[in-house]
């Protein structure tokens, strides 16, 4: 909230866990650092959940050129290292199919 400026009205009806929330971390991210492209990860890593959602719900938001978006990675709980692996490939593959 403090860093980022994400608005506290969407974590408090979406959780830090969502798109929404993932959209406004990558978005403030951007007006606070000045860079052209931001990107943010949250979720549920594991191992156990703390919203309620299934472990290996993962958002990765991407703000480029002034454009916010974000996406939610389809994954299996194999684990926390496993799926914290695999949403930074997710993240390298969002930002790959933002900028080519």
């Amino acid at each position: 909230i403090d860093e980022l400026g994400v608005n506290p009205a969407v974590l408090d009806r979406f959780g830090a866990g969502s798109l929404e929330t993932a959209c406004e971390m990558a978005s403030g991210l951007a007006r606070v650092s000045g860079c052209e492209l931001c990107v943010s990860v949250t979720g549920e890593a594991g191992p156990e959940s703390s919203e309620g959602k299934p472990v290996g719900t993962i958002y990765v938001g991407l703000c480029y050129k002034g454009e916010t978006h974000a996406v939610q990675i389809p994954m299996r709980n194999n684990g926390r290292s496993w799926n914290r692996r695999y949403a930074v490939l997710n993240m390298l593959h969002e930002i790959y199919k933002a900028v080519k």
